[in-house]
């Protein structure tokens, strides 16, 4: 055994196999030890520089016997109420673990023992957890019907290398009614087959951030024309830009939301995402006939915060899965503010919660998803917007403009008239602007920052406005 291991080796195996390891080789305890520390001590003992423990009574209660799917089943989730299932979930690690074991068989094989079983079609978001199992979820976020929720084993997210974020298609086998459905076969992962879908591909968090240094080119139809090419020539937004645009609360979004992602095709397709965050049931109609090309990731004014929550941070993993696999995607978010609203009410709402700043802890998670937007050096880049009311906490809009590489401020007064240009061209910026423009067009906005001034900013954007009219 001594030359079979070694601590590259060990650090491939799971949790549950490495647990089971150290009990054979002698470890004392092991499920109190962390990875790192439960392989130091196996390589201790088999190197024999420490004795193994022997235990010096037989007492204890007997291993629970596992001898059919039926039976595992059980054991996974003792027969309890639903809404008591999530707490059975973590409780029950070991039993997972094996489990997992029985999963990892052919597929084929599976499929052909247990034929009696309902089985059907799944296109799902997973999660990971901590334990090295995860779930899928059907609509998005872990909900209380167990028909749209399904288990995947330990062995199928290593063997694949699955990520949280991962949208899974393949099959799924129902084993018994009171129980969530059984993910046994892979099809697709983020929508490319099994056998064509990279397996070491790389970490998100790894990736090496650089500046925007490649223009989002938008389409120039009758009602947005102008702002667009205002936008490509003097506010350009790059290929994983942090932008924050700041409005008002009369604003009508839709307009604006609709601007954002009227992107072109440019050099390779833009996924293009929208997170609508407690949203009215008529405003969320209005922008599924107006964004059919787009995504929509939409939260009710009544759904439950901790669901909300779930379902925004899983489709923000999912957009950086793409980054991993050299796809470019532009996420707008529709309310900064309401966003942290429902992370209050999730930290309210938490039990073990015990700070009283709430505010500080929702402005945290916030930075955080914020934070994912970037260029990366040779990956994929995710471009986030996040619509804010510039008169909201004046902490969380400090905080979010000095993480941001682009500020944007609608000017009330013309968006209220109809004017062509919607954005106040004194105040807003784009950092390190040279990298996407041209050196014409940097030249050109140099100029025009230098004669701009609050007396002279109308008379200046109405002559920029009747120019790009003219080369229209």
């Amino acid at each position: 055994m001594k030359g079979q291991f070694n601590k590259d080796s060990l650090g491939k195996l799971g949790i549950f196999e490495l647990r089971n390891l150290a009990r054979e080789v002698g470890v004392y305890s092991p499920t109190i030890y962390k990875k790192e520390v439960l392989i130091e001590k196996i390589l201790l003992i088999i190197n024999g520089k420490e004795e193994p423990y022997v235990s010096k009574t037989k007492q204890g209660r007997p291993p629970k016997s596992i001898n059919s799917v039926n039976n595992i089943i059980d054991i996974f989730i003792p027969k309890s109420n639903i809404e008591e299932k999530e707490k059975s979930y973590n409780s029950l690690s070991y039993d997972i673990g094996m489990l997992s074991k029985l999963i990892a068989m052919d597929s084929n094989q599976l499929h052909k023992q247990y034929q009696a079983y309902e089985t059907k079609n799944v296109n799902a978001i997973l999660e990971v957890f901590e334990e090295g199992y995860g779930f899928c979820y059907e609509k998005g976020y872990n909900t209380n019907n167990l028909e749209l929720n399904y288990f995947v084993s330990e062995a199928m997210i290593s063997s694949y290398n699955l990520r949280t974020g991962d949208i899974l298609e393949g099959l799924v086998k129902k084993l018994m009614d009171d129980k969530p459905y059984l993910l046994y076969k892979i099809e697709k992962i983020n929508g490319v087959s099994v056998s064509e879908f990279v397996l070491n591909r790389p970490d998100f968090n790894e990736l090496m951030a650089k500046y925007p240094n490649e223009r989002i080119l938008f389409s120039q139809n009758e009602e947005n024309a102008v702002n667009n090419l205002y936008m490509e020539k003097y506010l350009p937004i790059g290929k994983g830009q942090r932008v924050l645009l700041a409005t008002s609360k009369e604003t009508d979004f839709t307009q604006l939301i609709s601007l954002f992602l009227s992107v072109k095709d440019n050099n390779k397709k833009i996924s293009k995402k929208c997170l609508l965050i407690d949203e009215r049931p008529e405003d969320i109609t209005e922008y599924k006939n107006l964004l059919k090309d787009t995504k929509l990731v939409c939260t009710n004014v009544d759904d439950n915060p901790c669901e909300a929550i779930q379902k925004i941070e899983l489709s923000i993993e999912g957009s950086k899965r793409k980054v991993e696999l050299n796809q470019d995607v532009i996420v707008v978010i529709s309310s900064l503010v309401r966003l942290q609203n429902l992370y209050k009410k999730k930290i309210a709402m938490s039990k073990d919660n015990e700070t009283k700043d709430d505010s500080c802890l929702s402005i945290t998670m916030i930075k955080k998803l914020f934070a994912s937007a970037r260029n990366t050096q040779n990956n994929g880049t995710l471009t986030i917007i996040g619509l804010i009311d510039e008169n909201a906490n004046e902490i969380l809009f400090n905080s979010l403009k000095e993480l941001s590489n682009m500020y944007l401020l609608l000017d009330e007064k013309r968006y209220e008239k109809k004017q062509k240009i919607w954005f106040d061209i004194l105040k807003s910026q784009t950092r390190k602007s040279e990298l996407l423009l041209s050196e014409e067009d940097y030249k050109n906005m140099c100029d025009l920052k230098e004669k701009l001034n609050e007396d002279n900013k109308e008379q200046i954007t109405n002559e920029l406005e009747k120019a790009i009219l003219k080369d229209f």
